[in-house]
């Protein structure tokens, strides 16, 4: 749990209502010392400039707000109405008089927070089983003032859009966890911007959005950025650029993993139902809850298999209406929203012929503010120059992949994997027969010390070697017990210490002009986390040996029978310090992703027969 009782595991920007409470106490000092007046617009200090003039079209605090509800073409409560999604409006005070400018559109299903929902059992009895749920007795409103993009952006010539999505907060509609409705309402608001479709305000008169452009950007973290993304894909009108952090590109990926329930670090049994009730906080949300049993049936919790529910909420399956440049944006310790996601969906776009940039940063599930501060704003006001406003902003020479390798250092290449990556054969650690008994109560960080199986082992390496990419194992074993799970682990073994992501210090920076209620021109300075340790799991994979063929399907399992089972694991970029060693260390259940089954499984591994193939560059 974090701070607010909000669960940490949904893919959302919890850390907001951290920030805004120690920028509650420190904002107006530090804003004056940096030369900020805490009500007034002006150009950003030096701790945070991005180099450029501030547009001369009003201040921050002079720009117009307002509410508006835009129309969507879906009907997710089955009202007979069309649903209307909830957009908080921030736009320069001369778009009152004649000027138009181009619009971000921030995606966000958090606006209203969080209902407190309980996963479903992580321990199974037979089969997987759902948690009891009845929708919440009311909802909540939004409250808009958790974004940066509309402090920083609004004085330099820009409108923000702050768009709360499907069944959330003032939305109405039901929440999908990426549903292609969900999109469709994305592209409504866009749409509405470029003078398509039709928004009312609050007191039910009709409005325009004369002031836009129709030129717009689809940016969101996490859950934010697969909605982003989505719209993009669906063909939104007017979008030209997108920025997705930590997005979410496949939710089967999200909550599955090759047949097996893998759901985000710590949150075994969440399922996409269990986030869509979690985001059920619009109002009469009873309304939903036909919408939320559908879910529940088409999820199949129970199999864990690929069906036509997860095929279309797998964003990189077709891309031929995405018309926008897209920048994504990853932790390469995130623990929630896997760099995986990332990682497919530029290849993805790269087989598209897209045009695509990517960030590959040491931290975990955060946003790239918190991680590059003033350079990522010197960037997206090149990137939102370039692509909103047609400026020269040399966005073109930049370098296509940025990945943090430590701390503070950066490399840049023209592609990812990094180039002079090798996949590399390493053959089984040994001869013979390697057996272990599953234990579910145990972590799969004591299971590399005692109780896994180490399945191949690379010797001491000469020099830094970088990982790069996705590992393969082959493992030819059988199995006999309750639980249908294998895990390969990917590890460094040796002793060092290592960043395992970033943390919030009580420190803040301001970059942007504040208003009393929008205190998000400053941010609590991060730093990295260091660890020490005798070594470190860099890499997952996990399977459900009846999914052996296929995720679409299980097929039975003798338990006297040898199998071969071939899977990939998690995408990594990591260097292994010189005289450590990579291994692949099999185990059974992975206690803080996967369902656990009773621990009596016992695994035969024919280590001869078994290897692995590690993605490796010498630096």
């Amino acid at each position: 749990m974090c701070a607010f009782g909000l669960p940490v595991h949904h893919p959302r920007r919890y850390e907001e209502s951290v920030r805004k409470t120690l920028i509650t106490f420190a904002s107006v000092a530090v804003l004056v010392a940096s030369g900020f007046a805490p009500t007034r617009a002006g150009t950003a200090g030096t701790a945070g400039t991005a180099g450029t003039n501030v547009e001369a079209s009003g201040g921050y605090a002079e720009a117009v707000r307002e509410l508006v509800h835009v129309e969507t073409p879906v009907d997710t409560d089955l009202d007979g109405v069309r649903d209307r999604v909830a957009a908080y409006v921030i736009r320069p005070r001369s778009t009152e008089h004649g000027h138009r400018v181009p619009v971000i559109i921030e995606t966000d299903p958090y606006w209203a927070g969080l209902v407190d929902v309980a996963p479903h059992p992580a321990d199974v009895r037979s089969v997987p089983e759902l948690a009891p749920w009845e929708p919440p007795p009311s909802g909540a409103p939004s409250d808009y003032s958790g974004g940066y993009y509309d402090n920083y952006f609004v004085p330099r010539g820009y409108g923000v859009v702050e768009m709360a999505s499907l069944g959330t907060g003032d939305s109405g509609g039901c929440p999908g966890t990426g549903s292609k409705a969900e999109a469709e309402a994305v592209k409504a608001v866009a749409g509405w911007l470029t003078g398509q479709g039709t928004a009312w305000r609050t007191d039910g008169t009709p409005v325009a959005a004369s002031w836009s452009t129709g030129a717009s950007a689809l940016v969101g973290l996490s859950y934010g950025g697969s909605l982003a993304l989505s719209g993009a894909v669906a063909g939104a009108p007017g979008v030209r650029a997108v920025v997705a952090s930590a997005a979410v590109t496949d939710w089967y990926r999200y909550y599955r993993a090759n047949g097996a329930h893998a759901a985000p670090r710590g949150y075994a049994g969440d399922d996409a139902d269990v986030h869509a009730k979690a985001l059920l906080t619009r109002a009469d949300p009873a309304r939903c809850e036909p919408h939320i049993r559908r879910m529940e049936m088409a999820v199949d919790h129970a199999s864990g298999d690929r069906n036509a529910f997860w095929d279309d909420r797998d964003l990189t399956r077709d891309l031929r209406k995405l018309r926008a440049a897209v920048f994504l944006v990853a932790g390469l310790n995130d623990d929630n929203v896997r760099p995986g996601h990332s990682t497919r969906m530029w290849q993805a776009l790269e087989r598209a012929g897209v045009e695509r940039r990517m960030w590959l940063h040491q931290g975990g599930h955060d946003d790239p503010i918190d991680v590059r501060g003033a350079e990522w704003l010197r960037l997206a006001e090149r990137y939102f120059g370039h692509h909103l406003q047609g400026r020269d902003t040399d966005w073109d020479e930049g370098p296509v992949v940025s990945v943090e390798t430590a701390p503070g250092r950066w490399e840049e290449h023209p592609r990812w994997p990094a180039p002079g990556v090798r996949t590399t054969t390493v053959p089984g650690s040994g001869s013979g027969s390697a057996v272990f008994v599953d234990d579910p109560s145990r972590s799969a960080a004591d299971l590399v010390t005692s109780g896994g199986v180490p399945l191949a082992t690379t010797g001491p390496l000469g020099r830094a070697t970088r990982l790069s990419g996705s590992a393969e194992v082959t493992v030819r074993a059988s199995v006999a017990g309750a639980s249908p799970y294998l895990t390969a682990l990917l590890v460094d073994l040796g002793e060092a210490d290592r960043v395992v992501g970033r943390t919030a210090t009580d420190r803040t920076w301001c970059f942007a002009p504040v208003t009393d209620e929008d205190g998000y021109g400053c941010r609590a300075r991060t730093e990295p986390v260091v660890e020490r340790a005798p070594f470190r799991i860099v890499s997952r994979g996990w399977l459900d040996i009846r999914n052996r063929a296929s995720d679409y399907g299980e097929r039975p399992v003798d338990p006297d029978r040898q199998y071969t089972f071939t899977w990939r694991l998690e995408a990594v970029d990591y260097v292994v310090p010189a005289g450590h060693r990579v291994a692949v260390v099999l185990i059974g259940t992975d206690r803080e992703h996967t369902l656990r089954y009773a621990g009596d499984t016992r695994v035969v591994v024919d280590l001869e027969r078994s290897s692995a193939r590690i993605p490796l560059a010498i630096g």
